[in-house]
């Protein structure tokens, strides 16, 4: 029986480091597609990893082709970066490139992969996106709307892949102890979230179960009930247990 083949967009650091060495552990071929080729060369002398330097938001300067790989028999579209701070005042470029590599980058990724037939018959495809695509978070806005935007494309296409048996998966996680983590939201957050090995787990479990949503920690379970439960709520809510927080970050000159 052939080893399964695995393809990770951001597997070189946190979440999607954890899912590659979970696969590897398995006895997978893993490739992992990321910008970062110091920690993306590391992961790379685990003998069932390889790892191909590839950047999301520059798919004009890309020369990567796929002609030689056979097909995957899951693809878990993982990468992601965020802008943190006030909507209005954060350089427009930072929130494009949001856009770019959450997004547009990974339909355009899905869009050559599918058009090759590089996902198996029978495979399964995964979308990482995140408890705020439905939790709404003022200092992260763009980061939400581009892992919601995914979403609805998850949502969108999953019919048109069943009549080849792909199943889709959609995972929401709430917040991980990663460098992700620290890097947007600074280092007193540096122990706040779950691992990202346990959540890894659980992602891995529940693609073998093909489960169609994935809410792998209590975070994600309590927003997304309070979402769908009391959506009218949620923005005073989140506004009034974070009212000190958020003036302080986003409107400086106007706390004492």
């Amino acid at each position: 029986m052939s080893r399964e083949r695995i393809l990770i967009t951001g597997g070189a650091d946190g979440l999607g480091r954890e899912m590659a060495l979970g696969y590897a552990a398995r006895d997978c071929e893993v490739l992992v597609l990321d910008v970062d080729q110091e920690k993306g060369t590391e992961l790379a002398q685990h003998e069932a990893i390889r790892f191909r330097e590839f950047d999301l938001a520059r798919f004009e300067e890309l020369t990567v082709t796929w002609d030689d790989e056979p097909p995957f028999d899951r693809i878990i579209m993982n990468a992601g970066i965020s802008a943190f701070g006030n909507f209005a005042e954060i350089a427009w470029e930072k929130q494009q490139a949001v856009i770019d590599i959450n997004f547009t980058g990974h339909l355009r990724l899905l869009h050559q992969l599918l058009g090759m037939d590089k996902l198996q018959e029978k495979g399964r495809l995964a979308f990482v996106l995140s408890a705020a695509a439905f939790t709404p978070i003022p200092v992260t806005a763009t980061y939400a709307a581009s892992k919601a935007a995914l979403e609805a494309f998850g949502h969108s296409i999953e019919p048109w892949l069943m009549h080849r048996g792909i199943s889709v998966t959609l995972v929401y996680p709430g917040q991980m102890r990663t460098a992700h983590l620290r890097k947007y939201y600074g280092n007193e957050n540096a122990d706040a979230g779950i691992p990202p090995d346990v959540i890894a787990d659980r992602i891995l479990k529940g693609m073998d179960r093909r489960s169609r949503h994935l809410y792998p920690d209590a975070m994600s379970k309590v927003f997304r009930f309070l979402a769908t439960t009391i959506p009218w709520a949620m923005p005073t809510l989140i506004y009034r247990f974070n009212r000190k927080r958020f003036a302080e970050m986003l409107y400086p000159d106007l706390v004492e």
